[in-house]
This record gives structure tokens, sequence and C-alpha cells, in this order.
């Protein structure tokens, strides 16, 4: 019953938590300038982004055609007597002009999303090294438990993509608001990145006992953590060389948040 309440409250980021993340970041980038995640940063950048320049060499020949025509784009698809008043403010070019760079900054924006998402499934296949490499560096006193079977995992990722997906769909009517579809547009992707990270890090350390206390306990530390790291990410390209750098953070988060779980039991 006290978890239930518990897990309702809202979740409050403290200055103690603050500093202690500030500490992790500067012992983090200390690890992640070193030889062994130098080597792992290399190989889900060039994965990533050879597989998002063959998504553009596939789908995006006509947009670039079409970007590469001055008078804006080809609107001609619009019927103009069944949406005279559409046809007609879009007889303007200027409203071409608003539409085709809307178009490009929301289709660029995604495109950045993508590679933040698919960056962070790729590094997962590297998440058991760099955890054993922080362990044997930081904690060795840690044991690793790894207490998540294969069909658990399996079952809590697919949760995790049935939730991005109804979120998603939920916020498709709001994307039609200026402004706001700019923020709307980042709540599934932000919710994605966020799970993703922290089951990735908590399923090689942790039990699934462990993992329920966690969540409860560092709530605040682990959401400013994958918060920053999103925002970091929404510049291009850092989501993709970013991600060992975060999986380190995190695990450091962890391995402390097992010390101390341990240590009360």
């Amino acid at each position: 019953m006290n978890s239930t309440k518990n897990s309702k409250k809202p979740i409050k980021i403290e200055s103690k938590q603050i500093a202690t993340i500030i500490n992790i970041f500067k012992i983090s980038i200390q690890d992640f300038l070193s030889s062994p995640f130098l080597g792992m940063t290399i190989l889900p950048f060039v994965i990533t982004t050879m597989l998002l320049f063959g998504i553009f060499l596939y789908f995006g020949g006509e947009f670039f055609q079409l970007f590469m025509q001055g008078n804006g784009a080809d609107l001609s698809f619009i019927n103009p007597q069944e949406h005279p008043w559409l046809a007609s403010i879009l007889a303007f070019s200027f409203v071409k002009w608003i539409v085709v760079t809307f178009f490009y900054l929301i289709g660029g924006a995604f495109v950045i999303l993508i590679s933040v998402i698919v960056a962070t499934i790729i590094i997962g296949f590297f998440t058991p090294r760099i955890v054993r490499v922080i362990r044997e560096r930081h904690y060795p006193d840690i044991e690793l438990k790894e207490g998540f079977s294969i069909s658990k995992l399996i079952w809590i990722y697919a949760k995790i993509f049935l939730a991005f997906i109804g979120l998603s769909l939920l916020c498709i009517p709001l994307l039609l608001l200026p402004g706001v579809n700019l923020v709307i547009f980042n709540i599934p992707f932000y919710y994605l990145f966020h799970n993703l990270l922290v089951l990735d890090v908590v399923s090689n350390i942790n039990t699934e006992e462990e993992f329920k206390i966690i969540k409860e306990k560092k709530r605040g530390q682990l959401y400013l953590a994958t918060m920053i790291f999103y925002l970091m990410s929404l510049i291009p390209l850092v989501g993709m060389i970013g991600t060992v750098f975060f999986i380190i953070t995190l695990s450091h988060i962890v391995f402390l948040a097992t010390r101390e779980i341990r240590t009360q039991n």
C-alpha cells in the first residue's frame, strides 16, 4: 500500500541530487575519454549514420527534388474543387514557403529524434560491456546480479513500445498547433528514450525487486540525468556520439543506488 502511495508522488529534484549528478558527470567524462569507451563510441555512430543515410537515399529523393525547386513545392495534389479555401490560401507563394519550411523543420526534428532512438537501441548491445568496465574501475564490491529473464525483458520492452505508440497517437492532434507541436513532439520520444536507457543499465546490474526500489527512490536523479541527455541529443550528431557517455553516467547512478540499497539490507 505504501509503495502505491509513494509512486503517485510528484518527482522532486533536490539541490543535493543536482550536486550528486554534477559529480557523477565529472567522473563519467573522465571514463568516457578513456580508450575503451572512445572505441565503443565509433561503432554506434557509424551504424546509425549508415542506416539513416540508407533511409534518406530510399525515401528522400522526391523530397530533395521538391526542395531544389525555386518556387517552393508542388502542392497541385490538392483538389481546388473539393478544398477551394485551402487552394486559394496556398496560391500565395509565401504561404507555400511557410508550409514547406514547416514541413522540413518537423521532418528534420523527426530525423534527429529517430537517430537518437536508433543509437539508443544499438548501444544496448554494448551496455553489458560498459557496465562491467565501470564496475571493475569504481565498484568492485558490487555484484552484478542481472536478475531479469529474457521473457521478462521482452515483456517490459513490449510495454514500453506500446506506451510510446499510444503517447504518439495522443499527441498527433496537437501537432497542428504552432509552437505547442515543438514541445508535444518530444513527449513520446523522451518517454521511449528514458525507459530504454534506464532499463538497459538496470537489467545488467540488478534484480527486478531492486529495479523497482531504484525507480522509486532515485526517480529524481534518473529523470534529471535522462532529461539532460535528451536535450543534448537534440543537437545534431550529439545523440549518436553521446550514447556511450549516457550509459556510463547512468551506470554510476545505478551502482551508487545499488550500494545504498544492499547496504541497508
